[in-house]
């Protein structure tokens, strides 16, 4: 036989709320103890991996802040290998004066006696190689003939220029030339 019991709580009203109150309670507590507990296990758990982390993150600074250093070292070492070399260069020439030529006071002489109908376009000073003379090719425009050849009479005339090459075609018209000539420098016009 079954029977049926019909529980009746015959506590009073105010009673029944405190008590359904009170497991609200008690439930709370221990989900939350529940859950203070996971989360401090998770923190416990969790700190080495944290710390090596963090000791990681330290490292691979430390280690970028060195090679920044390293890079920036080469630039420095190959910016002095550079200064070297060209100090290495001023030494000799310094020592050697006799291999330097200073082609500007023949320019500067050209430029002071051109004749008038001359216009010096450009220079090209050129080192001579294996017992060959400096040269310095002159290049420009000329009015006339006249001035041209003129021009070339100086540039023979003067102590400094040994030989003069002068195209055919810087002759060919007698007016608007474009010209280009390469003279010998003279060697004995060796300059400090």
């Amino acid at each position: 036989m079954i029977t049926i019991s019909n529980e009746t709580n015959l506590l009073p009203f105010s009673e029944q709320n405190k008590i359904a109150r009170r497991r609200l309670f008690r439930f709370l507590t221990v989900a939350g103890l529940i859950t203070f507990f996971i989360l401090l296990t998770a923190i416990f758990l969790l700190s080495p991996s944290y710390l090596f982390l963090s000791f990681q993150s330290k490292e691979l600074a430390r280690k970028l802040e060195i090679e920044k250093q390293s890079s920036e070292l080469k630039k420095a070492e190959s910016i002095e290998a550079a200064i070297r070399n060209l100090n290495r260069r001023i030494d000799f020439l310094s020592k050697n004066k006799t291999l330097l030529k200073n082609p500007f006071s023949e320019i500067a002489f050209l430029a002071e006696k051109k004749p008038a109908g001359v216009l010096i376009n450009s220079f090209l000073y050129g080192k001579g190689e294996q017992g060959r003379p400096d040269t310095l090719t002159i290049a420009g425009d000329a009015k006339t003939r006249d001035s041209f050849l003129r021009f070339v009479e100086i540039l023979e005339k003067n102590s400094a220029f040994s030989r003069i090459y002068s195209p055919v075609s810087n002759i060919l018209s007698k007016e608007e030339i474009e010209f280009s000539l390469i003279s010998d420098l003279a060697e004995n016009k060796n300059e400090e």
